[in-house]
């Protein structure tokens, strides 16, 4: 199975599209705890389905797919 990060340059494009600059001004909004902001952010966790939802709701995306993205797949 693979490991899922988050797609943060989604995530960074649709928050500042919202005025949200950096990961507490996306955790904030979303309601999710900084530190759980940091560590996606840093790709030292994945993300829950929670917290997935949690941002596709704060941002108004259709899906969480675009938020996820495949350990092989992450740009190093």
């Amino acid at each position: 199975m693979s490991k899922l990060w988050l797609n943060t340059d989604v995530l960074s494009e649709q928050a500042e599209k919202a005025g949200d600059t950096t990961s507490y001004a996306i955790a904030i909004r979303a309601g999710v705890q900084p530190s759980t902001m940091t560590r996606l952010f840093n790709r030292s966790t994945s993300p829950t389905l929670a917290t997935l939802v949690a941002l596709r709701d704060a941002y108004q995306l259709e899906t969480i797919d675009s938020l996820v993205l495949e350990h092989e797949k992450v740009p190093a």
